[in-house]
Formats: structure tokens, sequence, C-alpha cells
């Protein structure tokens, strides 16, 4: 961006006159320009000429100053964009199978079921939280085994300490604490420790949590996979797992160059922070952004007989395809809804859903780059913001937020 500060110039045209708008203006200019007598045509211009919408009579002439001010504010208030990880490209499932074969090689995970006052809790001189095993504990490490950070925090939500407090603790004060708690705590101390390389405990889980890990849950769904899918996004994270699929077939133009395809979208996690999750998804090629539908077909808890868990997620896979169908659906007919002020509109989910200023900023980007008065257009700008979220969950949060968004406006 130049040095010159950002302006708003309004400029009086006429509708003969706006072919011969400059190309190409100074980046920090934004121009918002309407007739003399406020009718007819009504053009918005960002810098280099990036945004331009057309809008038609005097009443709409608000709204439309309403979007060029918010873009200006956006190029003054913006630093460096932040880079979105780049989408990787998989030709088929098998290639989620082989990352998924990979990171449980490369972790060689373990289960041990004990109680916590089996356990002395220790933290080092480098501030590393650990347990001690007493004499007797089922553990196969006789060494301290280290506490990640997720199980340090679920340790002090299962004995009552809040985790604020306890980071606000000098490490004499924390072992006190957790080790008071640990010995005398009336609620349940049957855990179950989830343990990789050895020693590294990543959760602190219920004795009634039933292990189902990304291996054997993409066993299963290879079966529905015969090559011709597309794995569109992946994300394997410490503590989650999401993995988006679709099917070329099965694509449609929505509107002219506009091709959206249906899917799935898989999340699971192996630390017990969601429940394996099976749902369907649109996926528009045009911006590489995805819409989940509402329809939680495969939600269950990891609580129960493993087989019982296998035999739910066949079941649900051809319920959640015929999803993406009735989500694909609506998808169609936001095209059709109006929305007379769009900005608003956008200002009212960032509140009603207490976005960030940066999730509100980045939604308001997203329908800077692609503006449509109709509920597409702001169905689209919070799908294709979730591309910005820091993580695969919060990114899957806000697809989700879309598909709620896309209900609502076509029930309104």
């Amino acid at each position: 961006m130049s040095g010159k500060k950002p302006c708003l110039k309004i400029i009086p045209f006429t509708a003969s006159q706006i072919e011969s708008f400059p190309a190409s203006w100074p980046s920090c200019w934004g121009v918002f320009a309407m007739s003399p007598a406020g009718m007819g045509k009504q053009a918005l211009f960002g810098g280099n000429g990036l945004i331009r919408a057309w809008r038609e009579g005097f009443e709409r002439s608000l709204e439309s100053f309403k979007i060029a001010l918010a873009a200006l504010l956006s190029r003054r208030a913006s630093i460096e964009p932040k880079k979105i990880k780049e989408e990787r490209k998989m030709t088929d499932f098998n290639a989620v199978m082989e990352a998924a074969e990979r990171r449980f090689s490369e972790l060689q995970p373990f289960d041990r079921y004990g109680q916590l006052n089996q356990f002395r809790f220790k933290v080092t001189e480098n501030d590393r939280p650990e347990f001690i095993p007493f004499a007797g504990a089922s553990t196969r490490s006789a060494g301290p085994l280290v506490l990640k950070e997720h199980a340090l925090k679920q340790l002090c939500a299962r004995i009552g300490v809040p985790f604020s407090f306890f980071n606000k603790c000098p490490p004499a004060l924390q072992e006190f604490n957790v080790a008071w708690f640990m010995q005398n705590m009336e609620q349940e101390k049957d855990v179950m420790l989830r343990i990789v390389k050895t020693n590294q405990v990543r959760a602190i889980v219920s004795d009634r949590y039933a292990p189902f890990d990304d291996i054997e849950l993409f066993r299963i769904l290879s079966d529905f996979m015969d090559g011709t899918e597309e794995v569109v996004f992946n994300s394997f994270e410490e503590l989650s797992s999401h993995v988006r699929i679709t099917w070329p077939s099965k694509a449609e133009e929505i509107q002219p160059g506009d091709v959206v395809e249906q899917g799935l979208h898989i999340a699971n996690s192996e630390v017990g922070m969601r429940s394996v999750t099976i749902m369907g998804v649109v996926y528009r090629l045009k911006c590489k952004n995805g819409l989940v539908a509402r329809e939680k077909k495969g939600g269950f808890r990891h609580i129960g007989d493993p087989e019982r868990i296998k035999g739910h997620v066949q079941q649900v896979i051809e319920d959640v395809q015929n999803d993406s169908a009735r989500l694909m659906e609506k998808f169609k007919r936001s095209i059709e809804k109006e929305i007379e002020q769009p900005v608003d509109a956008i200002e009212r989910l960032a509140q009603d859903h207490d976005l960030t200023k940066e999730e509100y900023k980045a939604v308001l980007d997203s329908f800077m780059a692609e503006p449509s008065r109709n509920l597409f257009g702001v169905v689209n700008a919070v799908s294709n913001s979730a591309k910005r979220c820091p993580d695969a969950d919060r990114r899957f949060e806000m697809e989700s937020l879309a598909s709620n968004v896309l209900d609502a406006g076509l029930a309104a």
C-alpha cells in the first residue's frame, strides 16, 4: 500500500460516463459515485478496480456508501494479510490413509487405565508438569510421564482447579494444589491416560471413554471410497482431525461459471475434544470454500462399545450424502433471495454470534471481494472467511455458521 492516506471521493456522473472511469485508481483510493439527481446507476470502485458493484435507485445509495466506507476502513486498518495455509489437494482417499498410518507409526499410541491417586504430580525445574507413578501403578513406563498442555488442562478440570489459576501459581504451589486435590477429590478418580511416544500423556479422559482413533475411522470409511472421490481439505492437528471429501461426478453449475460439488466432512478427536462427526458438505470450486450441513447424522461420543460406534459410522454415510444434496438445493435458492442491506446483515450476525474483530473483518473482506445483494453473497462471505481461521476446528465452526445463516435467511 502506498504512503498516501486512504480517502473517499464522491464523483457525480451520468450513465454514459461510467465506462470512461479509469480502470486503475491509486491503490489508496476508494470511490463512491452516484448520479447528480440521485437516480440511475451507482458504482463502487476500490483501489486498482478491485471492487466494482453496480446498484439501482436512490433508496440504495446509503447502503452502497456503507459498502464503500467499509472497504476504505478495511484498507486503512489492514496490515499485511495473514497467509492462508494452502490446502493440500489429494487425488483420492488413499493419501489420507497413508497420512494416518504415518502419524500412527510416529506417535506409537497406547492407553493405560488407573486412578489419579496412583500418581504424584511434579513440576520440574524447566516448568514441565509430570506424573510420577507410585509403586503398583498400571503404566507401561516406570519413569515419569510428561503431561502435554491439553492433558494438563483436562487434569485441572477433573480435579476442579481452574487452569487460569494454576498458571498464575509458582511451581511449588502448583504441585501442592494439584497433589492435594488428586488425593482428596470426591469425584471419580478412575481415568484413562492416552500416551504417545513412550511417556507423553496427550489426554486424561474418563475410564469409560471408547478409543476410536483416526486410523480406525478412516479404515472403515475406506470401504465406501471407490477412487472417484477427491480430498479437497485435510488437517491432522494435536486436538482434532478434519477431512473433506467431494465427488466431482456430483458437481452442479449453480450460476454461470460457478461450480459446486457435493461431499462429506469427517471430524474426530483422539483426545476427547469432540465426538466423531460425519456431515454433508457442498464445496465451491471458485473460491475453495465449503458449507457444512446442519443435519448432524454422524455425531456420537467416545463412550460405549467400539463395535457399536463402527456400525453407526457405516450406517450414516448414505444419509449424509443425501444431506449434501439438500444443502446444494438450498445454496441455489439463496441466489434468488435478495438482501437489501448485506453489510448491516453481516454486522448483525457478527454481534449475534460473538465473532471476534478479526473474524468480522474477514467476513467483510470476503464480501467486498465478491459483493452480491442477496443471501448467497452473505452466506458465501461467512463460508469463505473460514479459510482465515487459525485452526481447523474454528474453520469447521464458521462453515457450520454459514449453513445456519443460509437456513435462517431462507426461512425469513
